[in-house]
């Protein structure tokens, strides 16, 4: 629709426009930024007309949103319609905050606060720990290298890890490990790490973990171990893990499920539950590789069902489902399975051990299985 200068529109009774030979009006658009630039295109037009609007941020900035003020004026997305004056508009840019860094650490720092005042309690185990300014009870955690293994493990007075600059680190392994007073953890850059082995390790007020970039990580070995307050852990991409043994095992007690990570290269998955008392399900993990799966939900006390894991590769069973007294249904299935494959595993001891005692239908299955797997 087309304003004239007297602002009228004018039509014919059939919905034509009347050429009475006034010129429609122009509108500009005007565009101002800080921190940026942007572009519009075409930048005038007549009421009604579709104008694109593009940025280009400073380095160091990224663009937050447009405001605009013009009478009838609107913007969809990046898509600006004229109204009926010109248009003024801003482009909005924000500083760049690096979600790994927010606290702008210079490499290979971490920050961390303690609940006493006093550094980290286990000097041995990194290079300097320096007062931040203005604090009393922060601290930053240099070390050289790319390995931060045990750069904070068994530091009790330490509760909370503030932030980091991690960017380049290969080795985590027991970074975090018996940090007892641990409540909370920032995301980390890990797109370099191979080993988080016992990284978390005992940290028994820990409740959870942001998602962690773990496409590189090959050994996974016991890094929620005695992580009695880990509720949820996030799905981690598993695919080059080849050591899951022991990740959540002794007394990660208030883990009730775990995502179905992929196992798909997965060797050994020897103790990864054990003592998982609240663990009631666990998913049909791609096992075809694994090795080992002994002692794997021992005293999962409340497990439910025993999924018919692959055991084709499996030489090691020994107490898998060791006092799994509540399993109603697949440890005959399983059973089946394992004794009949081509090589059955050598070491079975105790497999089912008092497995499904305390139900009817578990009980039934578990007086079918041999003296020898029990």
């Amino acid at each position: 629709m087309i304003n004239y200068a007297n602002n009228d529109v004018i039509v014919a009774p059939d919905g034509s426009w009347l050429d009475f030979g006034i010129e429609p009006i122009i509108y500009r658009v005007y565009t101002t930024g800080v921190h940026g630039s942007i572009t519009a295109s075409p930048n005038s037009g007549y009421t009604g007309t579709e104008v694109a609007l593009s940025n280009t941020p400073d380095s160091g900035y990224v663009f937050s949103s447009y405001t605009y003020t013009g009478t009838g004026a609107s913007l969809s997305g990046n898509l600006l319609t004229i109204g009926t004056s010109d248009v003024h508009v801003v482009g909005n840019f924000e500083e760049y905050v690096d979600p790994y860094n927010p606290l702008k650490l210079p490499p290979n720092t971490v920050r961390v606060r303690t609940k006493d005042g006093y550094p980290p309690n286990n000097p041995n185990h990194y290079e300097t720990a320096t007062r931040v300014s203005g604090t009393a009870d922060e601290y930053d955690v240099y070390r050289s290298g790319t390995s931060f293994e045990d750069l904070l493990s068994s530091c009790s007075n330490v509760t909370a890890v503030l932030g980091a600059n991690t960017t380049g680190i290969t080795n985590m392994s027991h970074m975090l490990g018996s940090c007892y007073s641990l409540t909370s953890v920032p995301l980390f850059d890990t797109s370099s790490v191979t080993d988080m082995s016992i990284m978390f390790g005992g940290c028994t007020l820990l409740a959870s973990v942001p998602l962690y970039d773990t496409s590189n990580v090959t050994n996974m070995h016991a890094m929620f171990t005695g992580c009695s307050a880990l509720t949820t852990v996030p799905l981690f991409n598993t695919s080059k893990v080849t050591d899951m043994s022991s990740m959540f095992s002794y007394e990660c007690t208030s883990l009730t499920t775990v995502p179905l990570f992929d196992t798909s290269n997965v060797t050994n998955m020897s103790s990864m539950f054990s003592n998982c008392t609240s663990l009631t399900t666990v998913p049909l993990f791609n096992t075809s590789k694994v090795t080992n799966m002994s002692t794997m939900f021992t005293i999962c006390t409340s497990l439910t069902a025993i999924p018919l894991f692959d055991t084709s590769s499996v030489t090691n069973m020994q107490a898998m489902f060791n006092q799994c007294y509540k399993v109603e249904s697949g440890a005959l299935a399983l059973y089946q399975q394992a004794s009949s494959q081509a090589t059955p595993p050598t070491s079975h001891y105790s497999t089912f051990y008092l497995c499904g005692r305390d139900t009817t239908t578990g009980s039934a299955e578990l007086a079918q299985i041999p003296s020898d797997w029990k």
